[in-house]
């Protein structure tokens, strides 16, 4: 496993051999390459997963159809779309919507825009160090990185379908700029800039 919070809960459920081994993200160096993106987007896509879906922590709020996550991702698109056409976006879409899961019209649903990228198969560290901001709907494994937290804001989705729990949402708010809706998510980008800075 990647942590000792991990080995824990593996010797928890009777597991005898488990070893941490850390991870090769843990402080590896952000690059300073040239800004292409003034924000990257992280998308989740379990719940694109039908009837593969899966149940990964207690307070999971997944809906198996996807629908509600769609309803975000859409959104978001034309919030960036319409109210935001100043600022590029890169998407990254989670492989699992052209791989295993069903189809998502991303693609479609940005195809009017110009100033949104779509991507599935970039690293997610090389878009990192391309863009200005990080909106997540997820903690993704980059996060783990330390030093990802002191060159970048990252905007983090708090609630459905993967909710923080409440025993760490205080931490959380010290490393994230948390927001529940697509409307949390407007006012936070439309004061980027105020709230970013001399954020410690």
């Amino acid at each position: 496993v990647f942590n000792d919070y991990t080995k824990k809960i593996f010797e928890n459920l009777g597991a005898k051999k488990v070893f941490s081994v850390g991870s090769m993200l843990f402080n590896k160096p952000i690059k300073e390459r040239k800004k292409e993106y003034d924000f990257l987007y992280i998308t989740q896509g379990h719940d694109y997963l039908g009837n593969l879906q899966y149940v990964d922590f207690p307070n999971s709020l997944h809906s198996f159809d996807g629908y509600e996550l769609y309803q975000r991702h859409k959104s978001i698109i034309e919030l960036f779309g319409t109210k935001f056409k100043d600022k590029k976006i890169i998407i990254r879409v989670h492989p699992v919507v052209v791989t295993t899961g069903v189809y998502v019209p991303f693609w479609e649903l940005a195809e009017s825009y110009t100033n949104i990228t779509l991507d599935v198969s970039i690293p997610i560290q090389t878009l990192i160090e391309k863009s200005q901001y990080i909106i997540s709907d997820y903690f993704t494994s980059e996060f783990i990185n330390r030093e990802l937290h002191y060159k970048r804001d990252i905007i983090l989705f708090q609630g459905a379908p993967t909710p923080i729990p409440e025993e760490t949402i205080e931490d959380m708010k010290k490393m994230f700029i948390l927001v529940d809706t697509v409307e949390d998510l407007e006012e936070k980008v439309k004061n980027i800039e105020i709230i970013t800075k001399d954020r410690p």
